[in-house]
């Protein structure tokens, strides 16, 4: 799953992200194809909050857990933030 928040306007005629500057909009994407813009749904701000912090819920105590178990990444561009492979494969906090 991945997740992207941008204030790049959409150019809906050319299925991509335009040029120009617009307020903040929240983006996801369940495939691995992250240039394709079609694969990009756009959700609420609260829903893509809810879904991340509900996924970062599942991440072990980072205190506890060596970075190399950590299995998270990110991607910032100076318009684009995405936040992708946000998964944990363990049993969950103890």
């Amino acid at each position: 799953m991945y997740w992207m928040i941008t204030n790049r306007n959409v150019d809906a005629d050319n299925k991509t992200f335009g040029d120009d500057f617009t307020d903040l909009s929240f983006w996801q994407n369940a495939s691995d194809q992250v240039d394709d813009f079609d694969s990009w749904i756009s959700i609420k701000e609260d829903d893509f909050r809810q879904g991340v912090v509900a996924i970062a819920d599942t991440f072990p105590d980072p205190n506890n857990t060596p970075s190399e178990d950590q299995n998270t990444s990110t991607y910032s561009s100076t318009d684009s933030i995405i936040l992708g492979n946000l998964r944990y494969s363990g049993t969950g906090p103890s």
